[in-house]
């Protein structure tokens, strides 16, 4: 039985869109309430992003957006692999005692 690749991508891309939303909205909210000046700000997620100093504003928008595609391709580059080579290793089982 084939795991649908679309499917598989379409529902990765809106978790890690919902996940790159909350780690750039915590990190903006973190950079705001710096005490001090910032010397260097990292989103991570399926996509790494680093700075050396503070942003523009367009990266904490578009980070969700690229967090999204990342994850997407990510996860359709998996269930492809688990087509192909599911037929030809067989069922895994797992026992657990």
């Amino acid at each position: 039985m084939a795991v649908s690749v679309v499917s598989v991508a379409r529902m990765l891309a809106a978790i890690y869109f919902v996940l790159g939303v909350f780690a750039s909205a915590v990190t903006a909210a973190g950079v705001h309430f710096a005490s001090g000046p910032v010397t260097q700000v990292t989103l991570a997620g399926p996509v790494t992003l680093s700075f050396d100093s503070m942003p523009p504003a367009y990266v904490f928008i578009g980070y969700p957006i690229l967090s999204a595609l990342g994850g997407s391709l990510l996860g359709a580059l998996v269930a492809w692999l688990y087509n192909v080579f599911a037929p030809r290793i067989g069922p895994i089982r797992l026992k657990l005692d």
